[in-house]
């Protein structure tokens, strides 16, 4: 997420001074990154799912990373997720989720403390999957094109002092995630 933030600083920057469209500018910064680095910035693009969820009755905007699009079939993803949120309706620690993406509310959570949520990761990295803590992060796995393939769902949404909008439902690997679990756990008790 933070080299996307930083890419998109770039980009906005470049657009104020050249006056370049969003897209032109994009290029841009990336083609000047390769020159200068070698390297090309990394961004993590998302697809919407939203239409497809909601013809299958989920009621939240959706988004899947595109990397695990081209590794799964996203209708399947999605309607794993409505089955598991249906068979677990006496199961409070899916309330979160479910009042999300079933039923559209804007449920209220905060964002918790990494100790806290530490036996979901250990979890994730076991290969178990599982609901965290504060019911906003899910993981299972999945048939992927190449075999079994975890996913986490996450439920994302912007601080109330930022505005009210819409919760969005964010289809992931949990890779991403994992790395900085890694890094926490390298400086926390």
């Amino acid at each position: 997420m933070t080299q996307q933030k930083d890419l998109k600083r770039l980009v906005r920057d470049r657009q104020a001074r050249t006056g370049e469209s969003y897209m032109t500018a994009l290029r841009q910064v990336r083609s000047q990154s390769v020159r200068a680095t070698g390297n090309p910035i990394l961004v993590e693009e998302l697809d919407d799912l939203t239409e497809a969820a909601e013809a299958l009755g989920l009621t939240c905007r959706v988004l899947i990373q595109r990397v695990l699009a081209d590794r799964v079939e996203p209708r399947g993803v999605l309607l794993q997720l409505r089955e598991i949120l249906r068979a677990t309706a006496q199961d409070h620690a899916f309330d979160i989720l479910r009042s999300a993406a079933l039923y559209g509310e804007q449920p209220q959570f905060q964002l918790p403390s990494y100790p806290t949520e530490r036996p979901f990761w250990v979890r994730v990295r076991a290969g178990i999957g599982g609901v965290s803590n504060n019911g906003r992060l899910l993981a299972f796995t999945v048939a992927g094109h190449d075999g079994p393939e975890m996913i986490m769902f996450q439920l994302w949404s912007m601080p109330l002092a930022l505005g009210a909008r819409p919760v969005r439902l964010i289809i992931t690997t949990p890779d991403g995630l994992l790395d900085g679990v890694r890094q926490l756990e390298a400086v926390l008790p």
